[in-house]
């Protein structure tokens, strides 16, 4: 079984590797996502959820590109697979690296299970990593860089 710890390190590496990318978007935000309300999102800017989180249907990178982020999708089987219980791993559907140039990058990850992105953001908060959750979707940066974090947020779910 493999720890929190190897949660953190797999999500770390995968940040790091993210930050390769680099470019520039436009000045011009749109999002042109859809969301549903569900229940229960919570963050470390406080400002996820309280009430209610949202189920993101669009375009991920696309929403992400146009908040002037770099985006790289990871479909690799172990950039998607996460330990975080002792019942075993939880899979993501997608995951993405997004980076702003010379601002740090963040690890964003959707699920088809609300609980499994649950459990993923329980396991990704502590004195190094914070994450936000919205319903099925995990965003996961440094605590030393929560305006990142609050960035792809915003550009994902207002």
């Amino acid at each position: 079984m493999k720890s929190r710890g190897f949660t953190l390190v797999a999500a770390l590496a995968a940040i790091a590797l993210g930050g390769i990318a680099s470019g520039c978007g436009d000045d011009e935000e749109t999002n042109t996502g859809t969301t549903t309300a569900a229940t229960g999102a919570s963050g470390a800017s406080g400002a996820s959820g309280e009430s209610g989180a949202q189920f993101f249907t669009g375009d991920i990178a696309e929403e992400l590109e146009s908040a002037g982020f770099d985006v790289t999708a990871r479909t690799a089987p172990e950039d998607l697979e996460q330990r975080v219980a002792a019942d075993g791993p939880v899979t993501a559907e997608e995951v993405y690296v997004a980076a702003k140039s010379g601002q740090g990058d963040v690890l964003v990850q959707i699920y088809a299970d609300p609980e499994d992105a649950r459990s993923v953001f329980e396991a990704n908060n502590d004195d190094i990593v914070a994450s936000e959750l919205e319903g099925n979707v995990v965003i996961i940066g440094l605590q030393d860089n929560l305006e990142l974090l609050e960035a792809a947020r915003t550009a994902l779910f207002e």
